[in-house]
């Protein structure tokens, strides 16, 4: 699950969703796939879209050298920036 941070700087939840993705292989010790949700749906007390969104929790998971899927969280909330990230974050 890499939203609900609750950080108010793109670099930060960046930096933020990159560990936790490096916590989840070194946790599994290469023996599970990691699939995390990334997130692209309105604002709630935990969740800023301006500050998580595809794009930066795309550069995460290519800055922390990838996982072995993605899921995205209310993909029915997509709108077409986030689908453009999206295409290329899986091509």
């Amino acid at each position: 699950m890499l939203y609900d941070s609750g950080l108010s700087n793109q670099e930060a939840y960046s930096e933020w969703a990159k560990e936790a993705i490096n916590r989840y292989k070194a946790a599994t010790s290469g023996e599970s796939e990691i699939v995390p949700s990334i997130p692209a749906y309105g604002s709630n007390r935990w969740h800023d879209p301006a500050v998580e969104h595809i794009e930066s929790a795309a550069a995460a998971i290519i800055e922390a050298g990838g996982v072995d899927g993605a899921a995205v969280y209310w993909w029915w909330e997509f709108h077409d920036l986030d689908r453009h990230y999206w295409a290329e974050l899986v091509n």
